[in-house]
């Protein structure tokens, strides 16, 4: 039993430093920019390839910001500005998410709701019925 745990444990271990490997960029010809030279190998692939492709995208809308909210991506906007000046995405101008390091990532608190009032009135209208119910059965 211990050798068929052993040998899970290896496959295990094989398949995650595979997985790291391809998340870290075997330099693309796509990514050999200066816009991602202070990235490269430190976010993931995937994140590399979709800011490509919001390069590729033309928006002359003005930027809102739910592109970066939602996927903690820099948008067509800040990629376009910093390509403009000449300049190098760095980790921070992405989430934590993307990072392939988590020991490197910034640490972010998670917000804690203490008044009641934050609370989304969905979530309010339910504790107002649970104690409804719980007042009916006294």
């Amino acid at each position: 039993m211990l050798n068929l745990m052993r040998h899970w444990w290896n496959q295990s271990i094989h398949q995650h430093k595979a997985m790291i490997s391809d998340s870290q960029v075997k330099l693309q010809n796509r990514l050999r920019r200066k816009l991602f030279a202070g990235v490269v190998r430190k976010i993931h692939v995937h994140a590399l390839k979709c800011c490509l492709s919001q390069l590729q995208t033309i928006s002359r809308s003005l930027c809102t910001g739910v592109y970066s909210k939602t996927t903690g991506l820099p948008c067509f906007h800040k990629l376009l500005e910093i390509e403009e000046a000449n300049g190098t995405l760095t980790p921070q101008d992405f989430h934590a998410h993307w990072w392939i390091s988590y020991q490197d990532a910034p640490r972010v608190r998670p917000q804690l709701f203490l008044n009641r009032r934050l609370l989304p009135r969905e979530d309010r209208r339910d504790d107002e019925v649970k104690r409804r119910g719980s007042r009916e059965l006294e």
